[in-house]
C-alpha cells in the first residue's frame, strides 16, 4: 500500500516518496526526492529508511529508531553523522553512507551494541585517515562479520595508515588465490576494488595505489616507542628552573618499583620492632596477673 504521509502527525512527503507497512514495521523510501532534511516525526516502528540521492546535509539524532534494520543515506551531501545515536539501533543490519562528504567515521562509539550490523558502506567520502577501531572491526573480545566498504576515499598515506597498507599489500600478493580467512575479511570487497584505494596525500604519493606504498620506516619508528608518553615537570636542583621533559609511563613505573624496593628494608625493620614491643607487653601483663593471684592467695 502506497502512502504519502509519515509520522503520527500525517506530515506530507514528496510525491516520489512512499511509505509501506509490512507486518508491524514501516518502510520509508524517498529516492531522488530533493529532500534537504529528514522528515520529522518518523513512525516509531520504522524498519527501513531509504533516503538516497537527495540533498540532505545534516542528520539529527536517530536514537528513536530502535527497530530500524536498514539506513540508506547514500548520495547526499552529509558532512557529519550522529554516530552515538546508533547505540539504540540494536537491530541495524545495513548502514549505507556512501557517496557523501564525511571526514570521520566513529563506529567505535557504538559498535559494542550493534551485534546485527553486517554491511557498512563508506566508499567515496572524504575519509583521509581512520583506524580499525573506527571501522568497528578491531575491538578485543568482540566478533563481527559482514563487510566494510572504504574504497574511493582520499587517503592520507602516513604512519597512521600502516595497518591498512599492510593488509592491501597482503591481499594484492595472494589475489586471486587468497585463503578463505582473507576472503572472509571485513575489508575483502574493498581490496577487490584495490585500484580505488589510492593515496591522495602527501603530494609525493598522490595517485599511488595503497598496496604499493612503502611505510616500512613507520614500523621502525614505532618499534622504538613502546610506552605512552606524557609531559612531566622535573627540577634538577633547588635553584634550577623547572623544565618540562617527556617521560614514559613505563619509566615511571620502574621508578616507583625501585622506590618501593628501597623502602622495603626500613619497613621490615619497623615491623620487627613493633612485634618485639607487643611481645614484651604481653609477657609483663601475664606476670602481673600471676603476681596478683599469688598475693590474694597468701593474704
Amino acid at each position: 500500500m502506497v502512502l504519502i504521509t509519515a509520522g503520527t502527525s500525517g506530515e506530507s512527503l514528496p510525491s516520489k516518496c512512499y511509505v509501506k507497512t509490512h507486518l508491524i514495521t514501516t518502510t520509508i523510501n524517498c529516492p531522488n526526492a530533493n529532500l534537504t532534511s529528514l522528515p520529522s516525526r518518523l513512525p516509531r516502528l520504522v524498519g527501513k529508511v531509504c533516503l538516497q540521492q537527495n540533498l540532505i546535509r545534516t542528520i539529527p539524532d536517530l536514537s528513536g529508531l530502535a527497530f530500524v534494520h536498514k539506513l540508506n543515506f547514500s548520495q547526499n551531501l552529509l558532512t557529519a553523522f550522529p554516530w552515538t545515536s546508533l547505540r539504540n539501533m540494536t537491530m541495524l543490519v545495513t548502514l549505507d553512507l556512501s557517496h557523501n562528504q564525511l571526514t570521520t567515521v566513529r563506529l567505535d562509539l557504538s559498535i559494542n551494541v550493534l551485534r546485527s550490523l553486517r554491511h557498512v558502506h563508506l566508499e567515496y567520502n572524504k575519509l583521509a585517515t581512520f583506524s580499525q577501531a573506527n571501522l568497528g572491526v578491531s575491538l578485543r573480545g568482540a566478533k563481527f562479520s559482514g563487510h566494510r566498504f572504504i574504497q574511493g576515499n582520499p587517503l592520507l598515506c602516513d604512519c597512521r595508515m600502516t595497518w591498512l597498507a599492510g593488509m592491501a599489500r597482503a591481499f594484492q600478493q595472494c589475489w586471486p588465490g587468497c585463503t578463505a580467512a582473507v576472503k572472509n575479511s571485513v575489508l575483502f570487497h574493498s581490496f577487490v576494488f584495490s585500484d580505488a584505494l589510492r593515496c591522495d596525500s602527501p603530494d609525493t604519493m598522490k595517485g599511488v595505489p595503497l598496496h604499493s606504498v612503502n611505510l616500512s620506516a613507520c614500523s621502525a619508528a614505532q618499534g622504538t616507542i613502546t610506552t605512552k608518553s606524557y609531559l612531566k615537570i622535573t627540577t634538577i636542583n633547588s635553584n634550577a628552573t623547572p623544565v618540562i621533559a617527556v617521560s614514559s609511563s613505563h619509566e615511571e613505573r620502574n621508578q616507583t618499583a625501585t622506590g618501593n624496593q628501597t623502602d622495603q628494608p626500613a619497613r621490615a625493620k619497623t615491623v620487627v620492632q613493633n612485634t618485639a614491643v607487643i611481645t614484651t607487653s604481653l609477657i609483663c601483663i601475664i606476670f602481673l596477673g600471676i603476681w596478683l593471684a599469688l598475693r590474694r592467695w597468701v593474704l
